[in-house]
């Protein structure tokens, strides 16, 4: 294994087994109060730990979820995607309802075309970006493509298809104080996440995310920068934007 895999493995795959790990643990801990409890099936732990706070948990696992450091910013992440994707096949009554029973969000305000969230870092507005009016060329591939957690990929094949615009590989929030790696796409006035389909100011993205930026790229430099990749890196099985994150991660 070379040193873009090592870095690669303990950040992103034994990150996740750590998470899994912990949300373990909380789930231990509690389950004098899950009880018989059955949950959904093929749920991941952290997934588990979710289901439980959509369905009212939280004041009796506070206790444990503190102990082992539980980060709001990605339960956050993770439902900003629940309602850019789950809007049509849900509903606002559903989504307002069953969202609001977890800690990040206090409220949920739906607008024209975005929504206004109460949450426990202040106000936070989100567009999904299938519509996003400001960007045609953003709310077409959204609406044309399903990219739902293919960040990456996603913003690869958007930067080919539209090469003067610069895509973002950064190491962003994960559960417990682990990292992740995430691809993205600068806009004047923010970001484009395709995996989560959605826009954010910059200064929303950077209170939910803490991005640590590793790489940026033009579809006009893809070419010129995948040169520099060589076997000390990822290997091309690996998603290109996530490669050329890593060997910025290892050669700065």
């Amino acid at each position: 294994m070379n040193k873009a895999e090592r870095v690669y493995y303990d950040t992103e795959m034994e990150g996740r087994k750590r998470i899994a790990a912990k949300t373990s643990a909380i789930l231990k801990d509690a389950s004098p109060i899950i009880g018989t409890l059955r949950f959904p099936v093929n749920l991941q732990s952290i997934n588990q730990l979710y289901f439980l706070l959509e369905n009212g948990y939280y004041p009796w696992l506070e206790k444990w979820m503190q102990k082992y450091g539980y980060d709001f910013r990605p339960e956050l992440q993770h439902l900003i995607s629940v309602i850019t994707y789950g809007e049509r096949s849900m509903g606002y009554d559903y989504i307002r309802m069953a969202l609001s029973r977890f800690p990040s969000i206090q409220g949920i305000h739906r607008g024209m075309y975005e929504y206004e969230l109460e949450t426990r870092l202040g106000i936070i507005n989100i567009t999904p970006l299938t519509r996003y009016l400001k960007d045609g060329r953003i709310k077409n591939f959204a609406l044309e493509k399903d990219t739902h957690g293919f960040c990456h990929m996603a913003a690869e094949e958007f930067i080919r298809m539209n090469p003067k615009y610069t895509a973002i590989t950064s190491l962003v929030n994960n559960q417990f104080g682990e990292k992740q790696y995430h691809s993205y796409i600068e806009t004047p006035d923010g970001y484009a996440d395709f995996a989560n389909n959605v826009h954010l100011s910059k200064k929303d993205f950077e209170k939910i995310m803490s991005p640590e930026e590793l790489n940026r790229v033009t579809g006009e430099e893809l070419a010129s920068q995948a040169l520099e990749l060589s076997s000390e890196d990822l290997d091309d099985s690996k998603a290109l934007l996530l490669r050329l994150g890593v060997h910025r991660q290892i050669t700065k």
